[in-house]
């Protein structure tokens, strides 16, 4: 039966086995200054900090950047220009008229280094060969407005794993029933288990 594409983003998935119990959201935030200010943000959408404001951004499709991902995006607090007071939200809608003039979004991220993720493959399907390999966002589109949730799929990439975000652990169904959920992993759309690769939390570079 074939799969219906409805990616949710990078959702938590429990951590890997062994990892410290140290896990937990870290506030970031998110600048008006910066270039990328007007662009959306949905709970599970990777993101990276920008060179310009030591802010987070929603992350590019495709590989990571040189720094690594900052995290995955949980969500956010802000002061609406709209209602006039502090708003609690699952995603970050973007645009410039959206806060109060002078003040910043405070953003929640899962930059846990030893958590998984659950994302739906766009395109695929993905095997039993791809687990040890790189998977990546596969895009870039504006989040559900009524769940708060990412639309945004990932990618498998296994020629790119040094800059990969994500490295595949398995299959959905290794963890979980398919009585529980119903998934055709002959068919493409299929779901996936990752792991942080390329983090910010995981390796040396800067931020360009």
């Amino acid at each position: 039966m074939p799969n219906v594409l409805a990616p949710n983003g990078f959702q938590q998935f429990g951590r890997q086995d062994g990892g410290s119990p140290t896990a937990g959201l870290t506030t970031r935030k998110i600048f008006a200054a910066s270039a990328n200010f007007a662009t959306p943000i949905g709970r599970g959408d990777p993101v990276v900090t920008d060179g310009a404001t030591g802010g987070i951004v929603m992350a590019p499709a495709g590989a990571a950047p040189a720094q690594g991902l900052a995290g995955v995006f949980y969500s956010c607090e802000y002061v609406s220009a709209a209602v006039g007071k502090l708003v609690f939200s699952p995603f970050w809608p973007g645009g410039d008229n959206t806060i109060v003039p002078g003040t910043d979004v405070i953003a929640h991220i899962v930059d846990d280094s030893d958590q998984l993720f659950v994302a739906q493959v766009v395109g695929g399907p993905a095997t039993d060969a791809h687990v040890g390999s790189g998977a990546n966002l596969a895009d870039v589109n504006a989040p559900n407005v009524f769940t708060g949730d990412s639309t945004n799929g990932v990618a498998l990439d296994g020629a790119a794993l040094a800059s990969a975000g994500f490295r595949v652990v398995g299959l959905l169904t290794d963890y979980v029933s398919p009585s529980e959920q119903a998934i055709d992993d002959s068919a493409p759309n299929n779901f996936v288990v990752v792991a942080p690769n390329n983090w910010a939390r995981k390796q040396l570079a800067g931020v360009a």
